[in-house]
């Protein structure tokens, strides 16, 4: 995966010495709706509202100084979607921080 190069490059490490491999596949878990709910994929793929993995749909991220909960897969598409369409920044920029 293209994100796992990125984060060896920028940290100068083998994937294994920067993420244990539970939350490696968690991380792959989470992003793959973010990518999958990208218009052009979402289309050809037919999806409506795809969410990924049944584990993660119980899973919450709290937000914001009214603490709002969102549904993980949600919140990192709405950050993906932010940054690359609105912001126009690239992950390393968020890597790197």
């Amino acid at each position: 995966m293209v994100l796992f190069e990125i984060m060896e490059k920028q940290y100068k490490k083998p994937l294994s010495q920067i993420i244990e491999a539970t939350s490696l596949y968690f991380l792959k878990e989470i992003l793959a709706p973010a990518i999958i709910n990208q218009k052009p994929l979402k289309k050809m793929l037919d999806l409506k509202n795809y969410l990924g993995n049944s584990l993660l749909r119980y899973l919450f991220v709290t937000t914001g100084a009214k603490k709002q909960k969102k549904q993980i897969t949600k919140f990192f598409q709405q950050f993906y979607e932010t940054a690359k369409y609105k912001k126009q920044k690239k992950i390393t920029k968020y890597l790197t921080t």
